[in-house]
């Protein structure tokens, strides 16, 4: 599946993601990180100090 780009807009190089998705990313597994043995359920406020 391709991505639709603008007229004259550049298409993002293969094998890149855009930066903004790494962000995302990288706080889901910071999320996902710290659930642990000790933490087995955390608060939404707990989430939100991460």
């Amino acid at each position: 599946m391709t991505q639709a780009t603008s007229p004259g807009e550049p298409a993002p190089p293969r094998g890149r993601r855009p930066a903004q998705i790494d962000a995302v990313i990288n706080r889901a597994f910071a999320l996902l990180g710290a659930f642990d043995p000790a933490h087995r359920v955390l608060s939404l406020a707990d989430l939100t100090h991460l």
